[in-house]
């Protein structure tokens, strides 16, 4: 899974922190609106065309037999937090053109990236496609190609709508199209959109539907997106170890959540030597543990960023500021002594912050 990583200001905001409050550990649900990130649809023919700064994209076969497919595709991961559960998931678009009466259009997740270049047409006829331009056999015109002319995509639709006259269309929620929208947010690199498939058992069944570009904005395609926020949890990694043979482990544990502005965590170590012991932030779970020696090792990655507290105290109480851009985050947190006699060190288990609501 592709996870958001906090930042070196974000170790330092949890390190630094030394309240709590008592509150909330209930997912909220949320409902965003998103615009197409890019769109374009893809011209069969002889020549590479395309209409990716048009206002207008096609699904079906044109009055001559040529078949249209409209692709779209929406930036997931920036209006949703990582670690969210999608929940529901619907496009709304406009139809500004109709050769037909009612057809089915299947929404199918596509399989390979493409792109929107500067190409424009006011018709169904496409434009010239210019450099990085979507066409019928081209990912990024001129020189990147799909496997198979037409785009490459998932040959069963996530979900399927009835397109009729000019006005608007939606396609509703399905459990298919609920999974390609998590499947985007937790692995971003495969999102790359939809291609709207039409009805091409015949001639004369093209629809054009509204772009990102159209004038009106209120007719651009919309995704509306369901999610519940992540919820704050703990997990724990490894175990501890002593710094001599006869010494106590240093263990780590805690009581409440990592939640946004609202949490009521605290983090306790005990055992270990009797030296006041260090609490270190990681902003990553190491892939590998950094072995020490005597059992003890390091479960977070140094090399990424890191920072440290000394608790006098043995325990640390932690408020994570309520921003949103922290929902999904993980942080590892870990503990470590030093045996002053014999300058050994002793670590804890880790446990893994996940910061949620």
């Amino acid at each position: 899974m592709s996870r958001r990583r906090p930042s070196s200001s974000v170790i330092a905001t949890v390190a630094a922190a030394a309240v709590f409050f008592v509150g909330r550990d209930v997912a909220a649900q949320v409902t965003v609106d998103l615009s197409p990130a890019r769109d374009n649809t893809l011209f069969e023919g002889p020549q590479p065309r395309s209409n990716g700064a048009g206002d207008v994209m096609f699904v079906g076969r044109n009055s001559q037999g040529s078949a249209r497919r409209a692709v779209l595709a929406f930036d997931v991961a920036a209006a949703v937090p990582p670690g969210a559960t999608i929940t529901g998931v619907g496009l709304a678009v406009a139809i500004t053109r109709s050769n037909s009466g009612d057809v089915n259009v299947g929404m199918h997740r596509l399989l390979a990236a493409w792109g929107e270049g500067t190409s424009a047409s006011a018709g169904g006829q496409g434009a010239p496609a210019t450099t990085g331009d979507a066409t019928w056999d081209h990912t990024f015109f001129p020189d990147q190609f799909w496997a198979l002319a037409g785009g490459d995509f998932v040959p069963t639709a996530s979900a399927c709508s009835t397109l009729g006259e000019i006005g608007p269309a939606s396609w509703s929620s399905t459990t298919a199209l609920v999974a390609d929208v998590q499947q985007w947010l937790d692995d971003p690199s495969t999102n790359h959109g939809w291609l709207l498939f039409g009805d091409e058992s015949a001639s004369n069944t093209a629809k054009g539907l509204a772009t990102r570009e159209f004038a009106t904005a209120a007719m651009q395609p919309q995704l509306t997106v369901s999610y519940t926020e992540p919820l704050a949890m703990i997990t724990a990694v490894g175990a501890g170890c002593a710094a001599t043979a006869s010494g106590q482990p240093l263990n780590l544990s805690s009581t409440g959540l990592p939640s946004l502005g609202s949490g009521n965590l605290k983090l306790f170590l005990d055992g270990g030597p009797a030296t006041p012991p260090v609490l270190q932030f990681f902003c990553d779970l190491a892939s590998t543990p950094l072995e020490l020696g005597r059992g003890c090792r390091v479960y977070g990655d140094p090399t990424r960023c890191a920072a440290g507290l000394t608790l006098p105290t043995r325990q640390l109480a932690v408020v994570i500021p309520d921003v949103a851009q922290l929902l999904g985050m993980a942080v590892t947190v870990q503990g470590g002594a030093v045996d002053m006699t014999t300058q050994t060190v002793a670590t804890s288990n880790a446990l893994v912050l996940h910061l949620g609501r």
